[in-house]
């Protein structure tokens, strides 16, 4: 039975709602029992019935036009279109189609050849503005498929989707972003040769002097403060220190720790646990395995050790993100300026210092006993002093080198992923 049979069967009118069409049914049924002409009720019931089937039709055909507009299909059917005539340019046989949100390219029998080849292709068409809606939401996994036969499959090559965005990737674009590929590749060597010009200008060499005795004496205070000792680093250079244990010091330096490793457990965060638990064994072993004339030593050690050593750790702090009530997404740039600049003077003076051009700064700011003088009264002989802060300071650069390596890679990888894509594209 047709539509419009059903609509004059029923006498209703096509724009008639579900509830008026059932009401006109009951009523006609009603009037032909009353007239004793059931052999009609058949048609009257199928008319009903037809006319509830077009009409669910119409319901699910507008709710999947609501789910998925009309101008976004377009667009992604346009894509889809003009992607299989640019494969099939290169002389690949090609379907592709959209489904559930995975981008699925296939390559007919005959043209499944070679993998790379076909890979590198699909992923530098894929770069196109005119085909960027396939790698953007609703799109999420985009794989190849290449048929060994019209039922086989030879081989299944993904695609990653986040090679192909991270250089628009919204993190890029923001200065302040752990994330920032931009910054992590240029802008932390950029510091630190900052630093080392600095050092190179006598005149803000004598004007920043005061970053270099404040980190000085921060070197002293936290030896003392890791060997549970009382300590105030001024920045006149001098750093008031109570050799005796105090069990608050301790405790109080053991619950910051805690709460460090808590805040990074809860925000998932390793690097900052990872430094927590470093920390608190390092406390431990200072403060309970150390004579009293080693921790002297180690007191004494740790101020040009400190700008060595703590300018490295606050150098290689650029590329971790602390727990978000101690953010420093901004401030780690001064930071890291500061701590280039104090790290680079130690860094040469002791480089001239092995090389037989500058003596051993004996002495201190205020008299003629400082800490290489410490040292030599606790048996270090000059030769000693001189190795030790030359090896740290090595030790220091090649970790600094290592990390940058290390986050250069694992940072954008995706990106050399892409520079290794377009290298085949041109090679094939």
């Amino acid at each position: 039975m047709r539509l419009e049979q059903a609509y004059r069967g029923l006498q209703a009118d096509p724009d008639a709602s579900l509830q008026a069409i059932d009401q006109a049914y009951f009523r006609l049924k009603t009037e032909l029992i009353r007239q004793g002409k059931r052999d009609a009720m058949a048609d009257l019931k199928s008319a009903h019935q037809l006319f509830k089937e077009n009409w669910l039709q119409e319901k699910q055909q507008q709710a999947t036009l609501q789910a998925q507009p009309p101008a976004e299909l377009d667009e992604m059917t346009i894509a889809i279109e003009a992607l299989v005539d640019l494969l099939r340019s290169h002389h690949l046989e090609t379907q592709a189609r959209v489904h559930h949100s995975h981008l699925q390219i296939r390559i007919e029998p005959g043209s499944a050849a070679n993998p790379n080849r076909i890979a590198t292709i699909v992923y530098t068409l894929l770069e196109r503005d005119e085909l960027a809606v396939l790698i953007q939401p609703p799109v999420t996994e985009v794989t190849i498929y290449g048929m060994a036969s019209a039922q086989k499959l030879a081989w299944k090559r993904p695609i990653s989707l986040k090679a192909l965005t991270s250089a628009n990737h919204p993190d890029n674009r923001d200065l302040t972003s752990f994330k920032n590929r931009h910054m992590n590749v240029f802008g932390w060597p950029v510091l630190l040769l900052l630093g080392m010009l600095m050092n190179a200008l006598p005149l803000v060499g004598f004007l920043l002097r005061g970053i270099k005795i404040w980190l000085h004496e921060f070197g002293h205070a936290t030896i003392a403060w890791l060997a549970g000792r009382r300590a105030l680093p001024l920045p006149f250079g001098w750093t008031s220190v109570a050799l005796d244990r105090s069990i608050f010091v301790y405790l109080g330096l053991l619950c910051l720790f805690g709460l460090l490793f808590w805040t990074g457990k809860r925000e998932q965060q390793r690097w900052p646990m990872v430094l927590a638990g470093i920390l608190a064994l390092v406390q431990f072993w200072f403060t309970w395995l150390l004579s009293e004339s080693q921790f002297e030593t180690l007191l004494a050690f740790g101020g040009i050790g400190g700008e060595l050593y703590l300018c490295t750790l606050l150098m290689a702090s650029f590329y971790f993100p602390l727990p978000a009530s101690w953010r420093w997404d901004f401030y780690r740039y001064p930071v890291v300026l500061g701590a280039a600049f104090t790290f680079w003077g130690q860094f040469w003076q002791w480089h001239l210092i092995s090389q037989g051009l500058e003596d051993i700064p004996w002495g201190s700011m205020w008299g003629d006993f400082g800490d290489m003088d410490n040292l030599s009264d606790a048996g270090w002989s000059d030769q000693q002093i001189i190795s030790t802060y030359t090896t740290l300071s090595h030790v220091c650069l090649i970790a600094l080198f290592s990390i940058y390596i290390y986050f250069g890679i694992q940072q954008n990888r995706h990106y050399l992923f892409a520079l290794w894509q377009r290298w085949l594209a041109r090679s094939t």
